[in-house]
């Protein structure tokens, strides 16, 4: 399934929405529903917050693709170029007061994803996370 949201905060939930119903029908359980859902949103969230240095409308699109293994997201957007792949973890045994400040989403998607890819293709981030189904 693909679809086109705007760099909106008011497009997340829905898109967050349509990736459990996604989900639902694909017989796909709770818990991976759940963990996509949540990494879905900290992805979009991240793209509008940070990719954009203007106030424009983008177009960012969301393709969820299901094999029978796993449940893959494909996240595409025009923003200034990030790979969250080279992001180190922050150090979570640290005082909260202590740590450097970031990194924390990358760190959520990492522990809840089995693999996540990022490439810059024809000036577009392409940020793609999988979970294994079984």
């Amino acid at each position: 399934m693909k679809y086109s949201v705007k760099n909106n905060r008011t497009e997340v939930q829905p898109m967050v929405n349509a990736m459990i119903q996604y989900c639902k029908e694909h017989v796909i359980s709770d818990e991976i529903s759940q963990d996509m859902g949540l990494v879905l949103e900290e992805i979009l969230t991240n793209i509008i917050k940070y990719s954009y240095d203007d106030t424009l409308n983008h177009e960012i699109v969301v393709e969820i693709e299901k094999d029978a293994e796993s449940l893959q997201l494909r996240v595409e957007d025009d923003g200034r170029p990030f790979d969250s792949t080279g992001f180190y973890n922050p150090d979570i045994e640290k005082d909260f007061e202590d740590r450097n400040i970031g990194g924390m989403g990358i760190h959520l998607i990492r522990s809840l994803m089995d693999e996540m890819r990022y490439e810059f293709t024809q000036g577009r981030n392409i940020l793609i996370v999988k979970k294994n189904l079984y």
